[in-house]
């Protein structure tokens, strides 16, 4: 078996406001540093009348993020009402494309509400 690194958990979001059919993206994170073994998870809290959708970037030079071809969002439709206890948090598991730096996107997609996004992403 190979060496682990510990679970790195870091806040991308909080209390972030997205306006309708806005979208933001977090602060790029270096993956330099993590093995990207195995999947990644994002823990969501969303409140607010809106509709979101999570998806990722990334780049291999901290600049000019792209959404890699035949990649599906991290997640969609995500809702107050979203998630086990129908309050708006739930968390999804993901694979991402080995690059340096990577950035987790939301968009505002029900147009006509603004949502609020507190989020946390693990890597390892």
């Amino acid at each position: 078996m190979g060496e682990y690194n510990d679970v790195v958990v870091t806040k991308i979001f909080d209390g972030e406001v997205i306006a309708a059919s806005g979208s933001t993206s977090s602060v790029a994170i270096d993956l330099g540093s993590v093995t990207q073994r195995g999947t990644t998870g994002l823990q969501v809290y969303v409140s607010g009348d809106g509709t979101a959708q999570f998806d990722y970037t990334v780049s291999n030079h901290d600049d000019d993020f792209i959404t890699p071809s035949g990649v599906s969002p991290i997640a969609t439709g995500v809702t107050k009402t979203s998630g086990p206890g129908s309050d708006g948090k739930d968390a999804y598991s993901f694979e991402v494309i080995i690059h340096r730096f990577m950035k987790i996107k939301v968009t505002e997609t029900g147009t006509s509400d603004s949502i609020t996004i507190t989020a946390y992403l693990a890597t390892n």
